[in-house]
């Protein structure tokens, strides 16, 4: 019986400038395995890495993560949330998040009540 054991993959972030670029290291993580969801301003992603070993293999040193994994990641406020695009490249997820324009200011005028 093992142990469960929580990890988080590692994520690199940068911000160019209309976007925000997060990638995520999920080495032998297939694309259909992970699971995402925008919560407000956090993104969850979520998922599993299984351990493959040969048939009639030995095991004398395991280095690699495996099991359910989570990262949370809240966003900037300036951020398109409707825009998020998702790519799995080499056991790389990439998410690209727009931003969103500068906030406009409105002015409003108050009616006096009778």
């Amino acid at each position: 019986m093992g142990l469960d054991v929580a990890w988080e993959p590692d994520m690199d972030v940068f911000e160019l400038p209309d976007e925000f670029l997060l990638m995520l290291c999920l080495p032998g993580v297939r694309a259909e395995a992970l699971e995402m969801a925008l919560v407000g301003r956090t993104l969850v992603v979520s998922g599993e890495r299984n351990l493959s070993i040969p048939e009639g293999a030995v095991a004398h040193l395991i280095e690699s993560n495996t099991g359910r994994f989570e990262r949370r990641i809240r966003l900037p406020a300036n951020v398109d949330a409707g825009s998020l695009r998702t790519e799995m490249v080499d056991g790389q997820l990439n998410v690209n998040l727009r931003k969103q324009s500068p906030a406009r200011t409105v002015r409003v005028s108050v009616q006096a009540g009778s």
